[in-house]
Formats: structure tokens, C-alpha cells, sequence
């Protein structure tokens, strides 16, 4: 049954002598533990040295910046509104120069036949025009010439007026024109 549990071993030393190179290995074995745990703490104590070395000279280097860095950030944000603005005046000339383009294009197919008396361009494109015409019907057919403007209509009723006064004075139609206004490449 002994030798199911554990293998025989020929033992041709003493007892004695087995017991004590038993316990000088594990002395040897302690000792080299001992020296190694020392190792790992000295290495351990440099890191912590080093990272509190360098720590400290970051912070000194970063106190020795600081006026540099506030200065390039305080220039970083002057920058980024100067884009915020230049952007806004390049949405805001892009349509004006729309809203010009359009004025020019009204002036010329309404021609001298009729004037306007407000012009309105609201935020959702839609277009408002009041004025006077000999016939407000004339008016529609000289928008439909208005590539930038679609679905123009008469709005409300027209009215006829007389406009000056004495033999110089005239009947025109009051005309309000509602109109879309469309992207032209």
C-alpha cells in the first residue's frame, strides 16, 4: 500500500544529513526571497522618488509657463470669436448680397410700369411686395420673368387710387404680391 501513495526512494545518507541540507536549502531559499523582496522594494522607492522628482519639476516648469499659456489661450479664444465673426459677416454678406441680386432682378422686369412701396423677406424665403401699377395683373406677368421667385400670387384685394394730384394725377392699381423665394444656382 506504501508504494501506491509514494514512490520509493533510495535514501543512502544519513537522516541527519538530509535534515540539514533540507533546511540550508531553505535558508538559501529565504535568503534569496529576502534579497529579492529587497530588489523590488528599492525599485519600488526609485519610481517613487523619480515620479515625485518629475512631478515636482513639471510643476515648476508649468508655474515658469503659465503667463505663456494664459497669454496663447486668451489668444486661442480671440481667435476663435474673430471666426465666429467672420463667419457671421460672410452669412450675413452672402445674403445681403441674395437679397441685392433680387432687388436688382425686381427693378428690372417691373421696369418703369410700376414702383413698390414695401418689400419684405421674411426668415421662412417667403417674399412680400405692395406697390402700385397701372394694372396689378401686368405686375404677376413681369415676376414670372424673376428666376428667384416662384409661386407668386396676388394677395387680398385690389384697389384702384389716385395718384397726384390735379391733371397729372393718375388711377393705379394697389397691388400685394406674396412670392417664394427659390435657390438659383
Amino acid at each position: 500500500y506504501g508504494a501506491a501513495i509514494k514512490a520509493p526512494a533510495l535514501a543512502l545518507l544519513p537522516p541527519d544529513t538530509r535534515a540539514a541540507r533540507a533546511r540550508t536549502a531553505r535558508k538559501s531559499l529565504a535568503r534569496v526571497a529576502v534579497v529579492g523582496m529587497l530588489f523590488w522594494l528599492t525599485a519600488g522607492a526609485v519610481h517613487v522618488v523619480r515620479l515625485a522628482a518629475v512631478s515636482r519639476s513639471a510643476q515648476q516648469e508649468l508655474a515658469l509657463l503659465a503667463p505663456a499659456v494664459d497669454s496663447a489661450l486668451t489668444l486661442r479664444q480671440d481667435l476663435n470669436r474673430i471666426r465666429a465673426a467672420r463667419a457671421t459677416m460672410a452669412r450675413a454678406e452672402a445674403g445681403r448680397s441674395r437679397v441685392l441680386t433680387l432687388l436688382a432682378d425686381l427693378t428690372s422686369a417691373l421696369g418703369d410700369s410700376a414702383f413698390l412701396a414695401t418689400f419684405t423677406l421674411s426668415a421662412d424665403s417667403t417674399v412680400r411686395l405692395v406697390g402700385y401699377a397701372p394694372q396689378a395683373t401686368w405686375v404677376l406677368a413681369d415676376l414670372d420673368r424673376v428666376r428667384a421667385l416662384g409661386e407668386a400670387r396676388l394677395e387680398g384685394a385690389l384697389t384702384r387710387e389716385r395718384l397726384g394730384s390735379g391733371p397729372d394725377g393718375r388711377d393705379w392699381d394697389r397691388f400685394a404680391v406674396v412670392a417664394r423665394l427659390e435657390r438659383v444656382p
